[in-house]
């Protein structure tokens, strides 16, 4: 997979747009969403220096960047208030309430809504404003699980987000399937460990994770790159399928070979 988000499993297409000017949409991009008063300020990278990348050798379309220069925004459940305003007007639901406040553990589920779900009220959710979410939105643990990064599914149902996430936008140059399947990536891995900071309960803060460094393809190449990924992710499923199947064959095998041994006729 490594080698797939690298160029040196991919053909390469000279006609497609180099990476950099990519780079340079998602600059024009950033300062229209900063006109509308859509931006982050107070970003302060970490340098490479300062954690000793190995920058390897991209093909010739392709460039070295940061997760800041493919994300427009970055937002969280606190930055709707402080810890006591949220505190006195979250209110969290066991029982199906206004809306659904997503959590990393509900992510994980193949559908969202099949396990147990946390609600809040219609005050909650108009509160958490800044947090809402509607779909296709990279959400990703900043703390406990720090980086694990899920597409969130767009759902019928209201949605806000839980704790200890960001949500993500990325810029419209940039593939969200592609993205997801970087953050999967020994290179995205490697470089956040040199990122987190604490000990038994790690965590990482939004300039950290802007900091983190990325190959960046042209998109038509993160398009073909996502579906050869989708296609090898096919046929492990169908692979473990089988082997799932041929397990049960096995053991329903071996049972009716011990029925017939320890119950002669």
């Amino acid at each position: 997979m490594s080698e797939a988000k690298q160029g040196k499993r991919n053909s390469q297409d000279a006609s497609d747009e180099q990476a950099d000017i990519l780079l340079e949409k998602i600059k024009a991009e950033k300062e229209r969403l900063r006109e509308k008063g859509i931006y982050n300020s107070g970003i302060k990278l970490i340098e490479p220096k300062d954690r000793n990348i190995q920058f390897f050798e991209l093909p010739q379309n392709w460039s070295w960047c940061y997760l800041n220069d493919v994300i427009t925004f970055i937002t969280d459940y606190q930055s709707n208030g402080s810890f006591a305003s949220l505190s006195e007007n979250v209110k969290i639901y066991r029982a199906s309430n206004y809306a659904i406040l997503v959590r990393l553990t509900d992510l994980r589920r193949k559908n969202l809504t099949d396990g147990e779900l946390i609600f809040t009220d219609e005050h909650g959710y108009n509160y958490l404003k800044k947090s809402s979410l509607h779909g296709g939105e990279i959400l990703v643990a900043n703390v406990g699980s720090v980086g694990t990064a899920v597409l969130m599914p767009e759902l019928k149902a209201k949605c806000s987000i839980a704790p200890n996430m960001f949500i993500v936008k990325l810029s419209e140059h940039i593939n969200k399937e592609f993205f997801t399947f970087f953050s999967q990536s020994s290179i995205y891995w490697e470089d956040l460990k040199r990122l987190i900071r604490g000990g038994s309960q790690p965590k990482i803060n939004k300039n950290q994770y802007r900091s983190i460094a990325i190959p960046l393809p042209p998109l038509a190449e993160q398009e073909r790159i996502v579906a050869k990924l989708e296609k090898l992710m096919k046929f492990c499923d169908e692979l473990e399928a089988n082997i799932k199947q041929g397990i049960t064959n096995a053991d329903q095998l071996l049972q009716t070979a011990l029925k017939e041994a320890l119950e002669p006729r």
